[in-house]
């Protein structure tokens, strides 16, 4: 029969002769990139997801009703951009989920600072457009199980010391499901 080559603004792509598929999301990069960034392609290079010197921080956001009136329509475009960099990140974009995870913490009143680094994030996303989940049909052995990895910082957040967590579930040497969140409460310790 026939194969699905779309699903959700996301390219299934097929190599028969390897037992591979592909999942791709690089039509919905290139969107974002056009509309945020200009271009939907960047040739310069973006190898980090986030800026070198990017540590979030609600102490960076505006604390006076004019800076928030000045910042408004940043933000509006703020929560915009972060919406599509979330879907990409939670569909096929492992590398990018704390960034994503990170910016989204101040999208009532995001600084400037962030959203340059939400644009990086962006051009990350753009410039290694071609990152995709992958399923093999031929895997080595013990590739053919679940496999969990979990691992979180201790206190990384500057405002509440609380620690970020993330995990991944892998099946085929593919992702199946993965996330990185905030925990809800401060770690006394690393146990």
């Amino acid at each position: 029969g026939d194969k699905a080559n779309w699903i959700l603004n996301q390219e299934i792509l097929y190599e028969e002769e390897k037992g591979v598929l592909l999942l791709s999301q690089r039509a919905h990069v290139r969107q974002l990139a056009e509309k945020v960034l200009g271009v939907s392609k960047l040739d310069n290079p973006v190898n980090k997801v986030l800026p070198t010197n990017y540590e979030p921080s609600k102490l960076d956001s505006p604390t006076t009703e004019a800076g928030k009136a000045e910042l408004s329509h940043m933000a509006k475009k703020y929560r915009a951009a972060l919406g599509g960099a979330l879907w990409i990140a939670g569909q096929t974009r492992v590398d990018c989920q704390y960034a994503v995870s990170a910016l989204g913490r101040k999208t009532s009143n995001p600084p400037k600072a962030d959203w340059k680094a939400l644009k990086h994030l962006i051009a990350y996303m753009s410039y290694t457009e071609d990152l995709c989940l992958r399923w093999s049909r031929d895997v080595t052995p013990g590739d053919d199980r679940l496999i969990m990895y979990c691992d979180s910082d201790f206190g990384g957040d500057r405002d509440t010391s609380r620690s970020t967590s993330g995990s991944v579930a892998m099946y085929h040497g593919g992702v199946l499901a993965h996330e990185s969140k905030r925990q809800p409460l401060v770690a006394m310790s690393t146990m």
